[in-house]
């Protein structure tokens, strides 16, 4: 599994300050990171105001307050969606609950955990999962069956700041595929008879 250290600092190409603050993906280095690994449905299950850029993401926030397309708690977010229902899935909650009461009013998700539990059953077989926080435990860690740690990105944000971990996990197909008999060979299909 592939590495990365990121030093966060100097200016991104738009020429604002490189750091991450209260909305993590306005860092562009962490912005890129997350859109390069989105494909097909996402769920960006914390959003806040974070638009990213791809064709298909419905945008959760539990703040009513909040420019999202619903509003749910993300530690129940499998009672909103049916199973399998996202090929991308991201958790970038309010690291812990002070940051959550100074930078959010109070909005957060209290336990890690259950918000992981609700959120991977949504994930298609194959599909992915980006979770962000103060530790590289995520849902390879959660679910050592059926998860595998595809990235882990390191944010160094200076000498008396935590660093902040990005893990990329893909959902491991648990089934065998099956060609439909259609697709059988001739010969295939001889011995079948």
């Amino acid at each position: 599994m592939p590495v990365y250290v990121h030093r966060l600092g100097g200016r991104d190409s738009d020429g604002s300050q490189a750091v991450m603050g209260r909305w993590t993906f306005e860092a562009e280095q962490v912005r890129s990171v997350v859109e390069e690994h989105l494909h097909g449905r996402v769920l960006n299950a914390t959003s806040g105001k974070t638009r990213l850029n791809h064709d298909n993401v419905i945008r959760n926030d539990i703040n009513p307050e909040m420019p999202a397309d619903t509003h749910h708690d993300v530690q129940v977010a499998d009672e909103y969606w049916p199973s399998e229902s996202f090929d991308s899935v991201i958790l970038d909650p309010p690291f812990d609950a002070g940051q959550a009461e100074q930078r959010y009013g109070g909005w957060h998700a209290s336990d890690f955990s259950i918000a992981r539990s609700a959120l991977e059953p949504l994930v298609k077989p194959g599909g992915i999962a980006i979770s962000l926080g103060w530790t590289s435990y995520a849902f390879a860690e959660q679910f050592t069956d059926g998860w595998e740690r595809k990235e882990l990105h390191i944010y160094q944000r200076g000498p008396i700041r935590p660093d902040v971990f990005l893990m990329v996990d893909t959902k491991v197909q648990r089934t065998l595929g099956c060609r439909p008999r259609s697709e059988d060979t001739e010969a295939e299909q001889e011995h079948l008879i």
